[in-house]
């Protein structure tokens, strides 16, 4: 029943562990004293250090095919003094340089190691991995520039087997700086340290209240979160709610104004074409000579067809062409004497010059 909360309390300490100040944490590596072997493909030494200044104290020549199975048994007898380490060539370890968000550059370490197997062919149980961090170094676009180096387990393990015969442990495994002046500030065992190790020693009381602390604060925001966010939908549903009864009072209003609209053009456009109808069909009525009348009047924009009687339709073509009002006039069907009536019939289409011209026109043809 515990076990889920205990595996998530072990993670929350050892993500914690990375914000202890440094001078909490366990000090390993340069500092103090130190007791290292240093191996590389033609010599093993073990040097004496303290605060970073070594003294050799023994070293062997080694075959050109490497260890032999113990390869401590050319040092002779190991004397430990402090914290026994291992250090390795700089060329023994792969680098590369990642490019790691600067809000998360306490993870550097494990961002680095879930990395790896995508972007390179290592597999993580067969290597050791560390990262270096130039914490001076301006982020770029947010990010932060580290280096990861890379060291195959096979390396070192047969360093790691002939100690653990001896029935010694080594607390660290760095490596020499690119010119061999001293070591690289790194630990590769970080790596590969159980969670237990790794959270263990005079932190780990601290760290316990950091984890404890932080779980609590992250229930407090994923409340404080969860209620604003209820409040946000709420305030989000009543002003939705008001948008669409506005949206809907506006759309009605609209809908009365285009109907009105409407009912106006029509109305301006009967108003319009009445008077404009009356004044040519007067205007049409004044230039009929004597004895002439319509039976038909048609009236489409500027065009007008007239069908009537009159003593001679010849000379209607020159009377209508003459007038102010009208152009294009021409017969649109042959005319033919009506017994009946004793005159002939017509049928005439002509064009209006100007339709606002009408009614001042008509005016003009009855002055004449």
């Amino acid at each position: 029943m515990f076990s889920p909360v205990l595996r998530f309390m072990s993670w929350w300490v050892r993500e914690l562990g990375g914000l202890v100040p440094g001078a909490v944490r366990p000090a390993r590596g340069l500092r103090g004293l130190n007791t290292v072997i240093a191996a590389d493909k033609s010599q093993i030494q073990l040097i004496q250090e303290r605060n970073g200044d070594g003294m050799i104290v023994a070293s062997a020549e080694l075959r050109k095919d490497g260890f032999r199975n113990d390869p401590l048994e050319l040092l002779g007898p190991i004397g430990v003094n402090g914290n026994l380490g291992i250090r390795v060539p700089f060329e023994a370890c792969f680098a590369r340089t990642l490019h790691i968000p600067a809000a998360a550059i306490a993870d550097a370490s494990a961002m680095a190691a879930l990395d790896l197997e995508r972007a390179t062919p290592f597999r993580a149980g067969d290597v050791m991995t560390a990262v270096l961090i130039d914490r001076s170094a301006t982020p770029v676009r947010g990010t932060m520039p580290v280096r990861q180096l890379v060291l195959k387990r096979e390396t070192v393990q047969p360093i790691l087997d002939s100690l653990a015969t001896r029935g010694l442990e080594a607390k660290f495994i760095d490596c020499w700086t690119p010119d061999r002046t001293g070591a690289m500030p790194v630990d590769f065992l970080e790596s590969v340290r159980p969670v237990s190790a790794s959270a263990s020693g005079p932190g780990r009381g601290l760290n316990r209240v950091l984890a404890a602390a932080a779980v609590l604060g992250l229930v407090t925001a994923i409340g404080t979160v969860l209620v604003k966010q209820a409040n946000a939908l709420a305030v989000l549903d009543v002003e939705t709610k008001a948008a669409r009864q506005s949206a809907a009072a506006v759309g009605e209003r609209i809908t009365r104004a285009e109907t009105a609209m409407a009912d106006a053009a029509r109305l301006r456009d009967l108003k319009s074409r009445r008077p404009l109808a009356v004044g040519v069909l007067d205007a049409v009525t004044r230039l009929l000579p004597d004895g002439a009348y319509l039976t038909e009047f048609s009236l489409d924009g500027d065009q007008l067809d007239v069908t009537g009687f009159a003593t001679s339709a010849a000379p209607l073509l020159e009377i209508f062409e003459k007038s102010q009002l009208f152009t294009d006039a021409r017969f649109s069907a042959p005319f033919r004497y009506d017994s009946r009536e004793e005159r002939e019939r017509f049928s005439m289409r002509v064009r209006l010059k100007s339709a606002r011209a009408a009614p001042d026109a008509s005016e003009k043809e009855a002055r004449k």
